[in-house]
């Protein structure tokens, strides 16, 4: 009998199957991993539409920056004024009706600028000096109200 008696200490227990209490609760709760899946969808969905909005913003206050330190190296205004004023009609074009932007030029493009950035910067503060970036005389401007005034306005551009 003492060989047997080893033998029976190595039987493990019966497992029985869990309790009807035990299903019940895992069916009421089967919804929760579908919900933080759809959580975390939706929460990416939201994070890349952000980021689908924001990035022409970022790009052209990134380019702004980068051509005042370039003015800074070649003390060039026309060639600033010039690329001030493609930046803006491009981020203009991107975020409104290309018909309406594309042929603006002079006072109106101007007064565009000064609706659409909710001021009165363009037409009556350092920004008029947009108006006149392509006349023959050397325009005379300041160059960091100018910077800060289209800052300002890139700042509150929004893609729909």
């Amino acid at each position: 009998m003492s060989t047997e008696q080893p033998l029976i200490d190595q039987l493990k227990d019966i497992h029985l199957p869990a309790s009807e209490t035990d299903i019940l609760q895992f069916i009421q709760a089967w919804w929760i991993i579908p919900l933080l899946a759809a959580i975390a969808v939706l929460a990416l969905v939201l994070y890349r539409r952000h980021q689908k909005k924001i990035r022409p913003r970022v790009y052209a206050l990134n380019e702004l920056e980068q051509m005042r330190q370039r003015y800074q190296q070649h003390k060039e205004d026309q060639r600033l004024l010039n690329e001030i004023n493609v930046l803006l009609r491009r981020m203009a074009i991107l975020y409104y009706d290309r018909e309406e932007v594309a042929s603006l030029s002079g006072e109106a493009w101007l007064q565009f600028l000064d609706k659409s950035g909710k001021t009165k910067d363009f037409s009556s503060g350092p920004g008029q000096i947009l108006s006149h970036v392509y006349d023959d005389k050397k325009p005379e401007f300041d160059e960091p109200a100018l910077s800060e005034t289209v800052r300002l306005w890139i700042s509150l551009q929004s893609c729909s």
